[in-house]
């Protein structure tokens, strides 16, 4: 069923990020060179994960993943239904890298979101009404990176080394026009925890159609 493609979808991606981590460095280490090689013809891509098959990066989950996906493509003399409907999964979970501002925004980073509660910091997310569709996926992975690396009272490691401590302010989530970003689970699961780890999430909606 579709749960089940949505799943090994996120596999493949999940597999394509961390290859990307172990394998490139500056502004190739970004999504938009996940998105390259999640459309890269399937022969080339068969060869890659032959490749992955000997890495053990990241406790071996770039070689589990290649190894399931190369047992689904079989001998490769006839294509594989199921792997081809995880790859358009996968392609279609990051069409919206596709657009070059997107692309080009997240090449860089002169922050790290660990950080915001060891030090001052603002982040501003600005986005058109005529640009949202676009932008959405990108908004919702800054918040759930954002979200996940604060939902912890162990330090980062680059606080540690500058022997920084935890700000006694809380670290506030404020999201205007949220219904505009749909249905997301991870705010959805922090918010009963959040207080806890000295996270506040201010939401604010216009209407309650």
């Amino acid at each position: 069923g579709d749960a089940f493609f949505v799943e090994y979808g996120k596999k493949v991606l999940v597999m394509w990020i961390l290859y990307v981590c172990a394998k490139c460095t500056g502004e190739e280490r970004s999504l938009a060179t996940v998105r390259h090689f999640i459309t890269l013809p399937e022969s080339e891509v068969a060869a890659l994960l032959l490749e992955m098959q000997e890495m053990d990066d990241f406790d071996n989950v770039i070689k589990r993943n290649a190894n399931k996906l190369l047992e689904l493509r079989g001998d490769g003399q006839k294509k594989s239904d199921t792997l081809l409907s995880i790859y358009a999964t996968a392609d279609t979970m990051t069409a919206w890298l596709d657009d070059t501002r997107v692309a080009k925004s997240l090449s860089r980073s002169d922050f790290a979101l660990e950080m915001f509660r060891y030090e001052p910091s603002t982040l501003y997310i600005v986005v058109s009404p005529k640009n949202l569709d676009v932008s959405q996926m990108m908004i919702k992975i800054i918040y759930t990176i954002a979200i996940q690396q604060n939902l912890t009272m162990e330090p980062p490691l680059l606080a540690k080394e500058q022997g920084l401590k935890m700000s006694k302010y809380p670290l506030k989530f404020l999201m205007d026009e949220f219904p505009q970003l749909e249905k997301f689970e991870v705010v959805k699961k922090a918010m009963p925890i959040s207080a806890g780890y000295g996270i506040w999430f201010i939401i604010i909606i216009q209407g309650i159609q």
